[in-house]
């Protein structure tokens, strides 16, 4: 099977090859500044803290909003604000629906009921 040859870093800067998006050191850089959520999602701490926030705020936060909370929702996204990602201030119960279109928002800017 062909390999696809290299193409220039992703840092517009940098004038190195690579064959995934960065060189070696943009990558590492990227990595610092965008975070990936799995590493967040897939842990049990928060697992743990989810399960807290849904007993604490067993109803969604949205106002006139009756539905159970499903989801532990950031107020500050992951990404935004890595360093908020288990505190339990920055956390909120949410109603499935609800935090899907405020996800919806934050990552597209559509306009979500």
């Amino acid at each position: 099977m062909p390999t696809s040859p290299p193409t220039p870093c992703g840092d517009k800067r940098c004038p190195n090859l690579s064959k995934r998006r960065f060189c070696p050191k943009h990558e590492r850089e990227y990595k610092a500044r965008h975070p990936s959520a799995r590493g967040v999602y897939n842990s049990r701490q928060w697992d743990e803290l989810k399960a807290q926030v849904l007993r604490e705020e067993p109803i969604c936060a949205v106002s006139h909003c009756t539905e159970l909370s499903t989801e532990a929702d950031h107020i500050l996204g992951v990404r935004q604000r890595p360093d908020l990602a288990f505190v339990r201030m920055n956390l909120q119960g949410m109603c499935k629906r609800h935090h899907s279109a405020k996800t919806a928002r934050e990552t597209f800017g559509r306009l979500s009921p």
